[in-house]
Order: C-alpha cells, then structure tokens, then sequence
C-alpha cells in the first residue's frame, strides 16, 4: 500500500501494518491530493503543493530516498489531478491546464501542450484517448499518443471538479450541477 502525505510518502505491507519503505520529499504541510499510480515496476507519485512526480522503485527498505528514485520532475507537475500511465507513457494535466506526456521509465518528456483552463478532475482513458474536464465546463480530449493530438473539444454548461469515470462504452461526467452519461452504442 502507498501512502503520500504532506512530507514523506509511505509504503506498508497491506497484511500487517508495517512500514516498507519511505520516500522523503518536500512539504508545506499539506496532503497529497493525486493517487499513487504502479506501473512496470515502478511507483509514481506526487508531492502535492510542492509540485514534484517522481518515479520509485519499490523495493527497497528504509528510507529510499537516496537510493530508489529512478528520476524525478517539478516542472508542469500537478497539485490536484492524478496522473495515468498508457502503455508505456505518463499522461498529466496540471492545475493551471498544461498537458504533459512523458515516458515512463525515463521520465523523457514527449510532448508539453497548454490546454486552456483550470483542472482539478484527474484525467481519464478509454479507447485511445485520454479526456480532461476543467473547471470551466470544458471538456478536451487527445490522443493517448507520444505526438500531441487535440481530437475533441466539448462545452458543458458547468464546470468539473469530480473526476469522470468509465462504465462500459459511458463515460459519466458529474459537473457541479449535473450528471452526465455519454455512451457510444456502436
């Protein structure tokens, strides 16, 4: 199990409560918002207001810091959104509406694109494209891809902090006022 909190991330064995491992990182008293994510044997994370995503291994023991980052970015990191791997590449958006797609073993990035708006909903992917819902009742949607693909952009008229959710061929979209369900029956 991972745990992030204000200044260290924790890992603990889910059966018995003990801690594994630890990350140390900068804090300013705050929690982390973004879900860990585990992809190919590495654990991705953020660290909140700070502004970091780093790349772990996980097998160490202790205190890791020093000794199983495999790399680590502060620039365009998000505070609020999760980020999501497909395939083998990190897809994020940031608060401020800048989209990042880097690989993930390397953490080299691909591609950097402005997405006008404010985001707090954690991107999601379905069907080879990666939808991002803003504050602002905008909806964008890329190609889950190394090249930036802008394929879509839809305006609702509220705006999204929830993150959206698949369910079969639906994605469901819940605005500050509405919930939405679009489904493709093709």
């Amino acid at each position: 199990m991972i745990s992030p909190a204000a200044e260290v991330t924790f890992s603990y064995d889910p059966n018995t409560g003990d801690e594994l491992w630890r990350v140390r990182h900068p804090g300013m008293g705050y929690n982390v918002a973004c879900r860990p994510i585990f992809d190919d044997d590495l654990v991705y994370f953020t660290t909140g207001i700070s502004k970091q995503l780093l790349a772990v291994q996980p097998s160490g023991t202790g205190d890791v810091t020093d000794t199983h980052i495999a790399w680590k970015t502060s620039r365009d990191t998000p505070e609020m959104p999760s980020p999501l791997i497909v395939d083998d590449l990190v897809f994020w958006i940031n608060d401020g509406g800048v989209a990042v797609c880097l690989e993930a073993k390397s953490g080299n990035v691909d591609w950097r694109e402005r997405i006008s708006g404010q985001y707090w909903a954690s991107p999601i992917y379905a069907a080879g494209k990666i939808y991002f819902s803003s504050k602002e009742g905008k909806v964008s949607v890329i190609s889950a891809s190394r090249e930036f693909q802008l394929l879509a952009e839809n305006k609702f008229d509220e705006g999204f902090i929830a993150s959206p959710a698949i369910a079969g061929n639906a994605i469901i979209l819940r605005s500050l006022s509405h919930l939405y369900c679009i489904e493709n029956n093709h």
